[in-house]
């Protein structure tokens, strides 16, 4: 952060609260109403407003999260410091292990222990989980309904069962309104892309005396920002190898310097043909010949290799950085939602209530296709072409002959300049209907004036997650090997034209942009629409076939998930007895839930089942590796022939790389697995709070708070967690708090039965009988079947949570309060899985029974390798995460313009101290203040507000401290024997951020009613994000940065 803009916001703070904390008390109060009890999160005990818990509570209402952002509930959520690494529309996608993984579009993280740690509720209530993360979206919550949100900082199992150990995040919801709301708004930035509009209706309507009824419906529309457009922050810098002397011997020598205009000397969307990392049989560099690279009209030119660098990366030059063809800041979103609320007293003391809420979600986002090779990246084949390609320019060809050179690498990545680019989109719907009753018992006995509540709920979630235009690989290379047909001249692919194979094969001209032509491309991404397919799918999650699956094919590749939740709980709570210190109060509960999946996939005909025992691009023709590529081993290509699936001998195959043959699908990065499972949850629960002093000369109160739970997780077994906690109001001014809890996270639905089987090399380490070297293996080992992912019978986590912190309300500055927290959790028995050869290591060198049972060897044979490893996630690693929470908050009544105005202020802060995991083996990684990740070790929000009479105005800060770039850089070696440090780079940090807000809004009369018209900028100062530069091409910008720049909405809201 420059000094400029730190100095701006200190000033800012330190004026505001000069100003504030110097002025004159507060005028009178309103006149004081009635308290009535109601359910604070944290606890399962109705108590009175204004009474409290030990645990801590920030509230905030809606209308200060409209002035944060205006968007989306979600986005205006992740603006306060206590959330890290949240899922957002803008992040969908990318935060997860690839696309058909991604969460969704608005799931909580507190302090970056995990949004499967954080428990989101609406209305003290569990909702159907989003994705098979166990997640629910907030963009699906009734935000035109919503009073407030109310975030428990720190654990909360006891009260609420499993996900809450790092908080609850509670949307209360305002059931009494009576009236009608409408609103419309309309945004972009300041770039003239990422248009937005959102409208929305709410009506509240007492039917009779004793009958209330709720609607609202609500529409958004977000449009994609697909590249970084005329956003100058974007220069395709990174950090290249220095090749200095002593390079990384002192920090004005390091390893690696900044250096801009960066792409890679390998490949490009012209395509490279003979690069300098050929490694295809057969297909090795020719120094002679150079690279080659092919202008529009698709004639051969020498590649310019600009100032070129290690690791083939060069700055300027031919080729482009591909961040800056595509680079997705924004997906495109829309979102309709629905909801409806109905409760009838049927007494005094008794209300029922039906409740049904429905979402419809799409999300979209652009990816580039067609990945032949490049440089170094994981997943991508490079292209073998032959002499005798048709396309290959005639210079190129002639060069060959000359040369006797069978066959060149290329390297070449499809583009819109083609004419194409996939999409990877999630189309969702979520619905879930509420039947539930509140009561107050009156009896002549012991229970008169307890509470008892109860409800069932059911509810699902249908996501069709959708890949478009992906590149199948069982057709790319067939396509990309095109000949001449010697009998007709005309061009065609070889398998064509040596078998009569694949007749529909269409011929792909890859050497330069523009050169596919539209059928082609078409062909290649093609996913059988229109046809019909029948399989018998591998049911990953219970490792056997399921029955026949048909399904007629689109142009796009889904993974259909259907999701299940069903949910009963009653509750009890009053007054046990009075004790001396005040009424002894108390909670009892029961739950039960059933979570359920049925995943199903829809795709092309090359390995529709997804069966980890089958690859569906078939093998080079048997032969010489120079002359037909890569051979697939025997168990693979014989698979191929008994099946049917490939024919016996030379069909004109060549050229396919291994990695794609004994790949289990046929569409590059799509790997996903039929899975079905449920388990069920039974659990009860308490919870108590013991005054113990009251009206004492050091203590005007101590209240000691009990809970726990005891629950019942179908596959894991049964576990308890429990919490303590003790709050004293010390004087009438300053109260202490604190609590220690146990609490737990049991497996969701992926870490239970997402399991997806495929293929693994392993090096053998198991011993002779007698001891001695290992048998059966070698140092490159030998490959075998694996099955990795859910495990039905993983243990839940375990937390254990410490909360201390204060709260001071001074009376001599009325209107007053703060509040400091410190949290510390400390995890362990994490969800991971080791990798396949951490299993095999364990077992023989370390003689880790438990990895012994997953490995599974051939002892029929007499061969005895390894033929299987169930590598299924485990409970093996820790994590400690360590913070402290700082909350201000001023208002009062001024008088400086003249009128009716208020001034106020609200400061939120975090100091995150520590988030480090641990894994099986004791290495222990500390991640905090690592900005990749996001884990910025102090951030803070300021609010202010000022109102005079109709007018109101909201001034936001946001600020994001700086941190290290790399925690691995800039450090002493572990094999070092001199202690010095190996400076990797010269500066290995990042400057902080502060970002400005603001909001205008005028209050209108119209009708019998209001109109409010308002405007909001986000960030004001069009603040650029700082570049956060990692090794390689291209810049780092950090999505927990404003990377879009200055944005606007205006709207207006109508109030009758």
């Amino acid at each position: 952060m420059n000094s400029k803009g730190t100095s701006v916001a200190v000033g800012v703070v330190a004026a505001v609260a000069l100003a504030l904390g110097t002025s004159p008390a507060r005028a009178a109060q309103e006149d004081q109403v009635e308290l009535e009890e109601v359910s604070v999160t944290g606890s399962r005990i109705r108590q009175a407003v204004g009474m409290d818990t030990p645990t801590p509570v920030t509230a905030i209402s809606m209308t200060e999260l409209q002035t944060m952002a205006p968007s989306s509930i979600t986005e205006a959520m992740i603006q306060l410091p206590q959330f890290f690494n949240s899922q957002t529309a803008e992040n969908f996608g990318s935060l997860a292990n690839g696309f058909f993984a991604s969460p969704g579009g608005g799931a909580l993280n507190l302090r970056s222990i995990g949004t499967q740690r954080t428990l989101t509720l609406l209305d003290g209530r569990r909702m159907p989980a989003a994705s098979i993360f166990g997640v629910p979206d907030i963009n699906t919550f009734p935000d035109q309904l919503m009073a407030r949100v109310e975030t428990v900082t720190g654990g909360a199992s006891a009260a609420y069962g499993t996900d809450a150990v790092s908080g609850v995040v509670n949307y209360i919801l305002d059931t009494k309104f009576d009236g009608m709301k409408a609103s419309a708004q309309f945004g972009q930035s300041d770039r003239g892309d990422g248009a937005n509009q959102k409208y929305s209706l709410a009506v509240g309507h007492q039917l009779g005396e004793k009958t209330h009824l709720l609607f609202s419906a609500g529409h958004s529309k977000q449009s994609p920002i697909n590249s970084t457009g005329n956003r100058d922050w974007y220069q395709s810098c990174g950090l290249v190898s220095s090749s200095a002397a002593n390079a990384g011997s002192s920090q004005s020598n390091p390893l690696l310097i900044p250096a801009c205009n960066l792409r890679s000397s390998v490949w490009s969307i012209d395509g490279v043909l003979n690069p300098k990392n050929a490694a295809a049989p057969g297909a090795a560099y020719v120094a002679a010949l150079g690279e080659i690279t092919f202008d529009p009209n698709g004639q051969a030119v020498a590649y310019n290799q600009g100032t070129a660098y290690s690791g083939n990366v060069q700055s300027g030059g031919s080729g482009e950085d591909l961040n800056d063809v595509l680079n997705v800041l924004l997906p495109g979103a829309r979102r309709t939602n629905a909801f409806a609320y109905l409760d009838h007293d049927l007494t005094d003391d008794l209300n029922i209530y039906a409740q049904g809420i429905y979402s419809k979600q799409d999300l979209e986002r652009r990816v580039l296709i067609g990945n032949f090779g490049g440089g170094g990246l994981p997943g991508l084949h490079p292209v073998t072409i032959y002499r005798d390609n048709a396309f290959l320019p005639a210079s190129i060809a002639s060069y060959m002959t000359t040369n006797n050179i069978n066959a060149l690498q290329l390297n070449r990545q499809l583009s819109p300049f083609d004419g194409t680019d996939g999409e990877q989109n999630q189309h969702s719907k979520t619905g879930a209907a509420t039947l539930g009753f509140k009561s107050t018992l009156r009896t002549d006995g012991y229970f008169d004036g307890w509470a008892l509540d109860g409800y069932f709920q059911y509810g699902t979630t249908n996501i069709d997650w959708e890949q478009k235009g992906s590149m199948r690989q069982d057709r790319a290379f067939l396509a990309v090997d095109a000949v001449r047909d010697p009998v007709t001249g005309t061009i065609r692919c070889r398998v064509s034209v040596v078998s009569g194979r694949v007749p529909d094969c269409v011929p792909l001209n890859i050497f330069g942009r523009g050169a596919p032509s539209a059928a082609a491309l078409d062909w290649i991404t093609g996913f059988d629409p229109g046809v019909s397919v029948t399989t018998n799918p591998w049911i990953a999650s219970d490792q056997t076939y399921g029955a026949p699956y048909s399904y007629v094919g689109d142009e796009a590749k889904h993974r259909l998930t259907k999701l299940n939740q069903r949910v009963a709980e009653v509750t009890t709570s009053g007054t046990l007895f009075d004790g001396w210190a005040g009424p002894v109060q108390a909670a009892f509960g029961a739950n039960y839930r059933r979570e359920s999946v049925n995943q199903r996939v829809r795709a092309p005909q090359g390995n529709p089942a997804a069966d980890p025992a089958f690859f569906p691009v078939w093998c080079n023709d048997t032969g010489a590796a120079a002359t037909f590529g890569p051979q697939c081993t025997a168990a693979v290509l014989n698979r191929q022939i008994s099946t049917g699936y490939r024919p016996a001998g030379a069909i004109g195959v060549r050229g396919v790389p291994q990695g794609v043959a004994t790949n289990l699908v046929e569409t590059q990065f799509s790997n996903v697995p039929f899975i079905r499972g449920a388990y069920d949850i039974k659990e009860l629960f308490n919870e108590t709070v013991f005054p113990l002093v009251k009206d004492a000369p050091f203590m005007k109160q101590l209240n000691l708070q009990a809970a726990v739970r005891w629950a019942d997780y179908e596959g894991s077994g049964q576990i308890w967690s429990w919490k303590i906690g003790l709050d004293g109001q010390l004087t009438d001014e300053l109260r202490l708090r604190g609590t220690y809890s146990r609490d737990v996270r049991a497996g969701n639905i992926s870490d239970r039965f997402d399991r997806t089987g495929g293929a693994a090399n392993v090096v053998d380490k198991k011993t002779a009988p007698a001891g001695g070297p290992p048998v059966n293996s070698s140092s490159t080992g030998y490959g075998i079947t694996i099955v990795s992912g859910g495990n039905p019978e993983i243990r839940p986590e375990v937390g254990d949570t410490f909360t201390l912190g204060m709260v001071y309300q001074p009376d001599w500055l009325p209107g007053f309060d703060v509040s400091v927290d410190w949290l510390r959790v400390k995890l362990t028995d994490a969800i991971e899985s080791f990798t396949v050869q951490q299993i095999v290591d364990q077992c023989y060198l370390s003689g880790d029974q438990d990895q012994c049972a997953r490995i599974t060897r051939d002892t029929s044979s007499g061969t005895d390798l390894i033929v299987f490893i169930n590598q299924s996630k485990q409970n093996i690693n820790k994590s400690m995460f360590d913070g402290i929470d700082f909350e201000m908050g001023y208002s009062r009544n001024i008088n400086l313009l003249g009128g009716n105005e208020r001034l106020g202020a609200r400061v939120f802060g975090t100091y995150l101290m520590e988030s480090s995991s641990t894994n099986f083996f004791g290495v222990k990684t500390d991640r905090t203040g690592s900005v990749p990740d996001q884990l910025f070790k102090k951030k803070a929000n300021l609010v202010l507000s000022y109102s005079n009479g109709p007018f109101n105005w909201n001034l936001n800060g946001r600020y994001l401290s700086g941190g290290v770039t790399n925690i691995a850089w800039n450090q002493v070696p572990p094999t070092s024997t001199t202690g010095a440090i190996r400076w990797d780079a010269a500066d290995n940090h990042t400057g902080g951020s502060m970002y400005w807000d603001t909001r205008l809004a005028y209050r209108l009369n119209v009708g019998g009613g209001e109109m409010e018209l308002f405007a909001n900028v986000q960030n004001l100062l069009d603040r650029d994000p700082p570049l956060v530069l990692t090794q390689g091409i291209g810049t780092q910008s950090v999505e927990g940065y404003d990377r879009i720049g200055r944005r606007y909405v205006a709207g207006v809201n109508l109030k009758f």
